[in-house]
């Protein structure tokens, strides 16, 4: 159906890389809880197709997403800028 939301990645809160093996603590939008998954492993319909000591990256219905641990910034600038 052409009038369904798009579906909403889960949040990244955390990564954790221990023996080669990668895990990204993910929190489903709309929920409080939070739960580590791995690779190839799947949550709310989105499965994590890479991680690294930055990212997780996850794929749906053809789409990938990549979610980055330490979003850049990209509000709005402040009112005045320090230095000049």
């Amino acid at each position: 159906p052409e009038n369904v939301a798009p579906a909403v990645a889960p949040t990244l809160l955390g990564i954790s890389i221990h023996s080669g093996a990668a895990k990204a603590l993910l929190r489903i939008a709309g929920s409080d809880a939070a739960l580590w998954y791995g690779k190839d492993e799947t949550v709310d319909g989105w499965k994590v197709s890479n991680i690294d000591k930055g990212q997780a990256v996850l794929e749906r219905d053809g789409k990938i997403t990549r979610i980055s641990l330490y979003p850049s910034s990209q509000q709005t600038p402040p009112a005045e800028s320090i230095g000049q």
